[in-house]
């Protein structure tokens, strides 16, 4: 019940049409079925296909002089509102439960409430400003792959699939 009530009533829908107002109206109903389902992917390891399907609108990014290119359109996924209610219920059992039993490194930033890229960027700078300090050698090895799914075969996107 929680995790369906913090979607807001009219929200775009996925391709299986049901938005969040639909779930709102009959929870009460649909719950106890709801919960079963639910149960039943996590202990098959199966996610229905219905809610593997997405319908993709590409909005325009604005401040572009061209739209010629894929780059131009940010690709937004309309997903089931069923699957984001599961995604949600195991987002907080996982931040709840297990990440309470065994938390996360210290260095990791991404899954962590108060971490962003930010604090990445800044504990970085941090080490290469000591390191300076004390006159040592820093090193550092960055890799940007701009693209590196947009250029990528069929072919060797499967090979990792296997």
């Amino acid at each position: 019940m929680w995790a369906i009530s913090l979607f807001a009533p009219y929200k775009a829908a996925g391709l299986d049409g049901i938005f969040p107002a639909l779930l709102h109206t009959g929870l009460e109903t649909i719950i106890e079925p709801l919960i079963r389902i639910f149960r039943a992917c996590i202990a098959l390891g199966y996610v229905p296909t219905a809610w593997r399907t997405s319908r993709v609108a590409f909005v325009p990014k604005p401040g572009r002089s061209d739209y010629s290119q894929a780059k131009a359109f940010r690709p937004i996924s309309l997903t089931s509102f069923l699957l984001k209610t599961f995604e949600r219920l195991i987002d907080r059992y996982i931040r709840d439960s297990v990440l309470s039993v065994h938390p996360l490194q210290k260095n990791q930033h991404a899954y962590q409430a108060g971490r962003s890229t930010e604090t990445a960027l800044h504990s970085l700078v941090t080490k290469i400003e000591r390191t300076l300090e004390r006159q040592e050698y820093a090193l550092g090895v960055f890799l940007d792959i701009e693209g590196a799914f947009d250029n990528a075969s069929v072919q060797s996107l499967q090979s990792f699939t296997l």
